[in-house]
């Protein structure tokens, strides 16, 4: 039992380890006084940035890029960009408030460059999921109703309606690859080749990873309202997990062997060393220690106690530690009780004490029915044996009394 404590003990200590590396991944959050922003560029064209009042970034973002997640003071900004290729630019006053996230996109719908503030999201989902934000910036259709369909499973298409220049909210999908499509109707250039109703793919299809959040841009690169052509780009704001499944089979491991350890031989033990009259009740107080045990979990975590799941895990792991030494001191001091149960399993000398006693009751009681046999068969014989000589006396008596009738009857005949 000691060892499958340890066991369990070590199960919490690699959940920590573990969790503390997932931890390492995620971003710090905002400070006081504090807001972050991450500019993307949706034009195909390399854009000029910078913003005031500094700090504020400076430089070129690559087409369809955008610039790592910047923190700067919270406040009114003035953003500035600008195409040197195509001899455009814009600006716009981004209000970036306290402890909030946002995204610049630079947009170029109908030829016009302008800059749209947009709430951004930073935290990772906690079940594995991802975050998508779809952005429409299709001139030639003022609100796009869009379906999103899984490409590698059936399950139920999302649809959405989304007005130009706006992006939806956040909404979560599943790790996978995941395809847009517009009604069929909705483009000029196919609605007379399909019927109303049908849907037409658009874009590339895309792949969402686990605890991603992506921003999902459906562009017309050609900004030109006649010819509909439409590219999807996807905009990592937050990046995916990067930790494998597979770091989780260690703890499952431990847990397992020391549920074996710990639990199987915990029963046993309740069972053996409890009064024959209560053994269910010492059984049923053993299992009612799960239900504690988890109560102290639930209490733990709904409190926040603790800022973090990785101290939970190594508040249970030392906890586990520290009621595995006093275990391991008091079996030191604990006298086995040997029941009538374990002198039966585990005593085979036993079986002798049995047989003397069994032999001793066998011989007085097999001496007993033997004698009263005994008795019986050998009265039984000598009646009858002296019945038969009583017989044979009558006989021999009865043969000399002829004799001697014989012997008088002889002198009557002469």
């Amino acid at each position: 039992m000691v060892v499958g404590m340890m066991c369990s003990a070590g199960a919490f200590l690699l959940a920590a380890i573990l969790q503390s590396k997932i931890d390492s991944l995620n971003e710090d959050p905002l400070a006081e006084n504090n807001s972050g922003y991450t500019i993307i560029n949706t034009v195909h064209c390399k854009i000029w940035c910078r913003g005031d009042p500094t700090p504020f970034f400076e430089g070129n973002i690559g087409p369809f890029g955008q610039t790592e997640f910047q923190r700067v003071a919270s406040g009114v900004k003035t953003v500035q960009v600008m195409c040197p290729t195509m001899g455009t630019q814009g600006w716009t006053q981004a209000t970036l408030s306290e402890r909030k996230a946002s995204r610049l996109v630079i947009t170029s719908v109908s030829g016009v460059m302008s800059i749209l503030v947009l709430d951004d999201k930073r935290d990772k989902s906690t079940n594995g999921t991802g975050y998508v934000s779809f952005l429409h910036l299709l001139a030639w259709v003022d609100e796009a109703t869009i379906k999103v369909t899984s490409v590698r499973d059936d399950s139920t298409p999302m649809v959405l309606k989304v007005g130009l220049s706006k992006a939806t909210e956040f909404h979560v999908l599943e790790p996978g690859s995941y395809q847009i499509a517009f009604p069929a109707m909705n483009n000029p250039m196919e609605a007379k080749s399909t019927k109303a109703g049908e849907w037409q793919d658009v874009g590339k299809p895309f792949e969402i990873g686990s605890g991603g959040v992506y921003t999902i841009a459906m562009i017309d690169p050609t900004n030109n309202i006649d010819l509909h052509e439409v590219v999807v780009e996807k905009y990592v704001t937050v990046k995916e997990n990067s930790l494998s499944m597979m770091l989780m089979i260690p703890q499952y491991i431990a847990i397992t062997v020391g549920e074996i350890l710990f639990s199987i031989s915990g029963l046993a033990f309740a069972y053996t060393q409890a009064p024959e009259s209560m053994k269910s009740v010492i059984q049923a107080c053993w299992l009612l220690t799960t239900s504690v045990g988890d109560l102290i979990v639930v209490l733990v975590a709904e409190l926040d106690l603790l800022p973090s799941q990785m101290a939970e895990f190594y508040l249970f792991s030392a906890v586990m530690m520290a009621d595995c030494v006093i275990f391991a001191i008091m079996t030191c001091f604990y006298s086995y009780v040997e029941s009538e149960t374990t002198m039966t399993t585990k005593k085979p000398g036993g079986s002798k004490k049995g047989d003397k006693k069994g032999g001793k009751k066998g011989d007085k009681k097999g001496g007993k029915k033997g004698d009263k046999k005994g008795g019986k068969k050998g009265g039984k014989k000598g009646d009858k044996k002296d019945s038969k000589k009583k017989k044979g006396g009558k006989e021999g008596d009865g043969k000399e009394g002829g004799g001697e009738d014989k012997k008088k009857g002889g002198p009557e005949k002469k």
